[in-house]
């Protein structure tokens, strides 16, 4: 249960596609940017991308940032290709680019599964025998069979059993409780450091004092303060300094991020803990950039951030969140209530799952501006990852 490769979608929503905008825009062509910047940091990673073919600015420009190896293509193989269409596909591969035939319907290109690497069939809404009659004779093609829209871990075996070998959907977010489980004592320290820090009124002894007490958290902590990203003009050698210096506010996102990190960087986990930040990250960043919704942004990076903690912790959320002092609407909306934040969260699902029409109508039910929250989907995305480079760099 590996990562193989990122999936990129792109949909149309209006005046431009999600992925592409007209040039003219320079709004636009930030988001344009933006993307490319996350494209790169997949591939600089060493990671596959598989991207739409249609994407022709995509296109153009990964040919020169990476080898063949690392870039796939995603082609739909609804409606047949012309013989020009299907000759360029052949020129693809034979460079040593992946293909990808996306069967949707009932119909599919026959020329383009012969000469297709990967075929993916959307299993979402198909009983496991709609699965079997649908792939019937795609053994005769000698291609790798995808699974998307996997909901969950319960049919992974029987799809596996058919010839699947590549999945994705959200099944590798869904919590499986274990009974009986308890946090092992590094976890639980990191959570008893946020029932401090999460205080309406936070004591900043107690903090210092809890941070002092783990010895490998203040010594990062004072590198990261002492570092060339904050320049400061006298070298900070105490928490208490540290906290006064920065300031709360600063101190307290650093410790968030570090914390979870910490208690979540597992290997099997590190995905998981990528889409956790990510999720903060936007949601913080759409709530600024939405004062209308009077949503707090600290407290929205929270309720993305520990979204997922069930899923990795394999323990009950009600019992996560039993002791640390958030707000009651934020430990609902974790706990999957019906609160006012819950949409925001849902938001933030949907661009990872994308369902385009219900993603639209969210939207529009919240009032957001599009660019705005497409926007923040890149930006957080890359705000993660040069977290993490920072933090690495602090380690070695």
């Amino acid at each position: 249960m590996s990562i193989w490769g990122y999936d990129l979608q792109a949909k149309e929503i209006h005046a431009g596609t999600a992925l592409q905008m007209p040039p003219e825009d320079t709004g636009s062509l930030q988001e344009a940017r933006d993307r490319r910047n996350v494209l790169r940091r997949i591939l600089d990673r060493g990671a596959r991308a598989i991207l739409p073919v249609q994407e022709r600015f995509l296109l153009q420009a990964v040919s020169f940032i990476a080898p063949p190896v690392q870039i796939g293509f995603r082609i739909s193989a609804s409606k047949p290709l012309s013989a020009a269409g299907l000759k360029e596909i052949e020129r693809l591969k034979e460079e040593g680019h992946v293909i990808l035939a996306e069967v949707s319907s009932e119909e599919a290109d026959g020329g383009l599964l012969q000469v297709s690497d990967i075929i993916c069939l959307d299993v979402a809404g198909l009983s496991p025998d709609g699965v079997r009659r649908r792939i019937k004779g795609w053994e005769l093609f000698d291609a790798t069979l995808m699974a998307r829209g996997v909901a969950d871990k319960s049919h992974l075996a029987e799809y596996r059993d058919m010839g699947f070998s590549l999945f994705t959907g959200a099944f590798f977010k869904t919590p499986e409780i274990i009974p009986g489980k308890v946090l092992s004592p590094h976890r639980a320290s990191r959570l008893q450091i946020f029932q401090v820090m999460e205080q309406r009124d936070p004591n900043f002894a107690d903090l210092a004092n809890a941070i002092q007490a783990d010895v490998s958290l203040s010594l990062r902590l004072l590198a990261y303060l002492n570092s060339a990203i904050f320049s400061m003009p006298v070298k900070i050698t105490s928490i208490k300094q540290a906290i006064t210096l920065l300031g709360w506010k600063k101190v307290r996102t650093w410790l968030r991020m570090v914390l979870l990190t910490d208690m979540l960087a597992d290997d099997e986990d590190s995905e998981l803990l990528f889409v956790s930040l990510q999720r903060g990250k936007f949601l913080e960043l759409v709530t600024t950039q939405h004062p209308e919704l009077h949503f707090d942004p600290g407290e929205m990076f929270l309720l993305g951030a520990f979204s997922l903690l069930e899923t990795i912790l394999g323990v009950p959320m009600k019992q996560i969140l039993a002791d640390l002092p958030l707000d009651e609407r934020l430990k609902g909306t974790l706990c999957r209530r019906k609160t006012e934040y819950l949409p925001l969260l849902q938001l933030a699902e949907l661009f990872e799952e994308p369902d385009w029409t219900e993603l639209e109508n969210l939207l529009q039910l919240l009032r957001l501006d599009f660019d705005k929250v497409a926007l923040a989907v890149f930006t957080s995305s890359i705000w993660v990852e040069q977290f993490f480079e920072t933090q690495e760099g602090l380690r070695h």
